[in-house]
């Protein structure tokens, strides 16, 4: 499976406008390409956004990519001052319970010859822990290339979210010191729409 992770910043005032938009108009365009798997919005506040794919193969991302660039050309680029910063890559592991409301996503940059490894401990030792944890939704391990890794962990409430950061912390220091030694970027919040193939 392929994913694909666009950050954009705009004005918050525009932040509502732009969501709805997005789902009544985006979201019917990205579910018809062949492969498509999953599409979500996260809002974290302040004028952020992140909208965040999920696709069978490379192909689809891609192709997302192209056709996301040109409806927002055509519908919101006025409302979008400057261009999304774009991360795209494997998606290694992939833990789907239930819809997610709130989401925290966390980038870390490490070596690149950990990273075979990394994913290994995070899948045998952090997903069953994660899936444990009150109001697990989802979990999502991204491979975006020269060492950057992107988690994404939904929770069906924001407590769960925020329990979340702090015993993903606790568990890298414990299990990924050496391997991922400096803290992630993190970026959190509500999860403003979620739309399946299976919807």
């Amino acid at each position: 499976m392929h994913g694909v992770l666009s950050h954009y910043t705009l004005k918050p005032k525009d932040v509502d406008e732009v969501v709805r938009r997005i789902a009544e108009g985006g979201v019917p365009i990205i579910k018809a390409i062949p492969g498509f798997a999953s599409y979500g919005i996260l809002d974290a506040g302040g004028g952020k956004l992140v909208t965040y794919g999920v696709y069978e193969s490379k192909m689809g991302t891609d192709e997302s990519t192209k056709r996301a660039a040109t409806w927002v050309k055509e519908h919101i680029a006025s409302l979008l001052p400057t261009p999304p910063h774009v991360l795209d890559g494997e998606v290694r592991v992939r833990e789907i319970k239930g819809k997610p409301e709130y989401s925290v996503i966390r980038r870390y940059q490490v070596d690149p010859k950990n990273m075979g490894e990394i994913v290994s401990r995070a899948t045998s030792g952090f997903v069953p822990f994660v899936n444990h944890l009150p109001g697990f939704a989802t979990y999502t391990i991204l491979d975006a290339g020269k060492g950057v890794l992107v988690t994404i962990s939904g929770f069906a409430t924001r407590a769960g979210a925020d329990d979340s950061t702090k015993k993903a912390a606790a568990w890298v220091k414990e299990n990924l010191q050496t391997l991922a030694p400096n803290p992630p970027e993190i970026t959190a919040g509500k999860v403003r729409v979620i739309a399946r193939a299976t919807d």
